[in-house]
């Protein structure tokens, strides 16, 4: 009986890579670089594919991974990778494009015959889908503690329940969204909390007001423009 023989197609090799990489990342030898962050930095699983272009992302969505690139390595190194569609779709419904933008993530690089590589990253661009809002492709940049980065940093606000304004049925004019802040990777915040919790009718809250942490400044803010004001019947009479 004659036994026909398959080398492995692109598509399989794919996935067993993947498998890899998967299984070292559950691996108590995995090496990981440590952040100096307030918060838990989320993880990020990805595979090096070989060349680039239209076709080659396109087949790569097929089997569902998004391509990616990720540069400023040591020495300038840039290297294509790709991961998951649907956990680079679910970081993006979660944080949003521009919360996504300001977060620092750990990437685990599977890379043949070698163990998981491991590197803070941070999102510089990320292509979206508009008609099935699905994430294309994104750029990744490698992004040390120390390496000093501009990020626009959304702008969150707390303290609404109690706000008198918004007792009264007054709502909030955000005039800006995003502080754009520069500083260490490591001290640029995920967000920048505005407290209106005093806040009434025709009251704002200007730069000078938020609380921005140490060795990180901002770029581009007017003192006296408002970040945002509390707009309602009462402030115009």
């Amino acid at each position: 009986m004659a036994i026909l023989l398959r080398r492995p197609s692109s598509l399989q090799k794919h996935w067993n890579i993947l498998g890899l990489s998967r299984l070292l990342c559950t691996s108590s030898s995995l090496s990981q670089q440590s952040l100096d962050l307030s918060e838990e930095v989320q993880r990020l699983t990805a595979i090096e594919r070989e060349g680039g272009g239209s076709r080659v992302a396109a087949r790569l969505r097929k089997t569902g991974r998004t391509p990616a690139i990720l540069f400023s390595l040591p020495q300038n190194e840039s290297r294509l990778i790709s991961v998951d569609s649907k956990e680079a779709t679910s970081l993006v419904r979660i944080h949003g494009r521009k919360g996504l933008l300001s977060r620092i993530f750990q990437l685990d690089l599977a890379v043949p015959d070698k163990p998981v590589q491991s590197y803070p990253v941070l999102p510089r661009l990320v292509h979206i889908n508009s008609v099935t809002d699905e994430v294309e492709n994104i750029t990744l940049m490698h992004c040390p503690p120390d390496r000093m980065v501009t990020i626009a940093v959304p702008i969150k606000i707390v303290g609404e329940e109690l706000s008198p304004g918004i007792k009264k049925g007054g709502h909030l004019n955000l005039v800006q969204r995003t502080v754009k802040c520069m500083g260490p990777a490591s001290a640029i915040p995920e967000s920048i909390e505005i407290d209106i919790s005093s806040l009434d009718f025709g009251q704002r809250i200007y730069p000078s007001g938020v609380a921005i942490p140490p060795g990180v400044s901002t770029v581009g803010l007017v003192a006296g423009q408002p970040l945002c004001k509390l707009a309602g019947r009462a402030a115009r009479d």
